[in-house]
């Protein structure tokens, strides 16, 4: 009966919608650049990342927002 109910308590857990953390790695393919480059990125402040365990992860809102912040306006011919 205890077990039954537990069950269905972890049934009822809301689950998180969470989006799925990017690595350094597929930060750097989408970039065209070094996986150096991307740590370096975070390391100086300018991509916000986690670190879990010896790697670093990057949520793809941060990513977003950074690509944005780091764009550069197009120049008008004239």
């Amino acid at each position: 009966m205890i077990a039954e109910l537990g069950k269905n308590m972890i049934a009822e857990l809301p689950t998180l919608e969470q989006p799925t953390m990017l690595t350094v790695s597929e930060i750097a393919r989408r970039l065209n650049t070094t996986t150096y480059t991307v740590n370096r990125l975070i390391r100086e402040g300018l991509l916000p990342g986690y670190k879990v365990g010896r790697e670093w992860r990057v949520e793809p809102a941060d990513f977003e927002e950074f690509l944005r912040s780091h764009k550069r306006p197009k120049k008008e011919k004239g």
